[in-house]
């Protein structure tokens, strides 16, 4: 499981850097063409928007994956280890409930958005919002992966 783990995040890690690569490289286009042309496209901002929306929510399973996102530990310093580990567990569990709900969610504001398009693109509107049920996958499957890494060693401890 562990090995996947690390597939995976290796996996979204190249996506999100090819994501920053590609907004850097619509960026510099555009200045190039606004202050060497005198012209620009219009679509660069929308492109940029969706763009940023994807590396937001893939980035949440691999921050959670990794353990890399904000925590607060004020409270962990005072548990004991077991405590801590038994907190963890339950924190994924909620995870998996919320992204559960989220996923839930997401099916109406995508269902909303058909027959929409984007301003500049002839593309459906609902391009934006399919990050959010992506993330929601995401982010359920890295807490369900983490909640499977800590049980079984928790087993192993025992």
């Amino acid at each position: 499981m562990t090995r996947f783990r690390n597939i995976v995040v290796r996996c979204l890690n190249a996506t999100l850097g090819t994501c920053v690569m590609a907004m850097t490289g619509l960026a510099v286009l555009q200045v190039i063409l606004r202050y060497v042309f005198s012209a620009s496209l219009i679509w660069v901002e929308e492109i940029s928007v969706i763009i940023m929306l994807w590396m937001t929510w893939l980035g949440v399973a691999v921050l959670w994956l990794t353990q890399s996102h904000i925590a607060v530990d004020f409270l962990t310093g005072c548990l004991s280890q077991r405590s801590n580990r038994d907190l963890a567990v339950i924190f994924d569990g909620i995870a998996i409930i919320i992204a559960g709900a989220l996923l839930w969610v997401s099916r109406e504001t995508l269902s909303t958005m058909v027959g929409m398009e984007l301003d500049t693109l002839a593309v459906d509107l609902s391009i934006k919002y399919y990050p959010i049920p992506v993330g929601a996958v995401g982010l359920g499957l890295a807490a369900f992966l983490d909640l499977c890494h800590k049980l079984r060693n928790q087993g192993a401890a025992a």
